[in-house]
């Protein structure tokens, strides 16, 4: 295959495929374009304006996502990719043009994202197991971004007050937005809702932006967690298709297209594993899943977190509020 190429090039495995990411590799030839070349992934606009990411291993697998053998030292820029190059599949291969990249398909898996939890655990001990996620992001997740919001989500979905003079200007601003968004959701009132995400999408620094994280994890536990608790999943999906209804051109096309996955309960695997072990699992499985979270990006770990806990807050609210509501309706009252 190497002798093919006008340039000496270095074959990579493929070790997981995600599902999205397959359906741009059943195209055969030119599947896109270089969008971007980050430190750690390398970013490709298919057709119809659909994202692929090509990732080292130590990025967390996703819909879009082509996890690469590569180790967490290596940048994607000394491959020589350059943004605009043609994307080439040639069989069980892929190549990006004028660089040393040839990214080898047939070892590769499916990764698909699991949008089902069985749990057997009370809501005190979810609750509980909220509190352990809490602590550990609070204790070791990294400053900035909308670490501040941490130890307050709870107070966020109840709507109270917060004046804590140690927040970044980030949180100061995300705060009531926040606050708003919850109490909107909780009062079933969908357009406010939706200018509630539309006022946070894009906010913070990052290729993700803080608040999109957030909102990552949010939508993610949120759907996931109505369903453990056999909420209105219908109502849990409107909210989450109003909170991405006008995300084109508010942020990254990276982060545009993993919200959608989110809102459609298709998170990345390590958000999906922190509601799994939220939801079901013991403290210690808590703590490893949480700890491996926080790992990820400057503060996307932290942000992300902080979302899966409101998310939690808001589902649980809703159950207790939706289970009240068919009470209501079955007893003819």
């Amino acid at each position: 295959m190497s002798e093919m190429f006008a340039v000496q090039v270095r074959t990579i495995e493929a070790i997981a495929i995600g599902s999205t990411a397959m359906e741009i590799l059943n195209t055969e030839g030119v599947i896109g374009k270089v969008y971007g070349v980050f430190a750690r992934t390398v970013n490709v606009l298919a057709e119809g304006k659909e994202l692929l990411t090509l990732a080292r291993k130590d990025v967390q697998k996703s819909p879009i996502t082509i996890l690469l053998d590569l180790s967490p030292n290596i940048c994607m820029s000394t491959f020589g990719v350059k943004t605009n190059s043609n994307v080439i599949k040639l069989g069980q291969f892929i190549h990006i043009s004028n660089s040393e990249m040839l990214i080898s398909l047939a070892k590769a898996t499916l990764w698909q994202a699991q949008n089902q939890i069985k749990s057997n655990l009370a809501i005190k001990d979810i609750m509980r197991n909220c509190d352990v996620a809490k602590d550990i992001g609070s204790k070791y997740g990294k400053r900035g971004g909308l670490s501040g919001l941490l130890e307050y989500s709870n107070a966020l979905v109840k709507g109270e007050t917060i004046n804590a003079p140690e927040f970044n200007v980030y949180s100061r601003i995300a705060s009531p937005r926040v606050s708003r968004l919850a109490k909107a959701i909780l009062s079933r009132n969908l357009g406010d809702a939706r200018l509630s995400a539309n006022s946070l999408i894009g906010l913070g620094p990052g290729v993700t932006p803080s608040c999109d994280d957030m909102l990552l994890g949010f939508m993610s536990s949120l759907l996931l967690v109505t369903k453990i608790l056999d909420g209105d999943v219908h109502y849990a999906r409107e909210v989450n298709q109003a909170i991405v209804s006008r995300l084109s051109g508010q942020t990254t096309l990276l982060s545009q297209k993993l919200l959608e996955h989110a809102a459609l309960g298709e998170p990345p695997e390590l958000i999906h594993n922190v509601i799994e072990a939220v939801a079901a699992g013991t403290e210690e499985q808590v703590r490893k899943v949480t700890s491996a979270l926080l790992a990820v990006g400057h503060f996307s770990g932290t942000d992300t977190l902080l979302g899966i806990l409101l998310g939690f807050h808001v589902a649980m609210s809703m159950a207790s509020r939706y289970s009240s509501l068919t009470s209501f309706i079955k007893s003819g009252k």
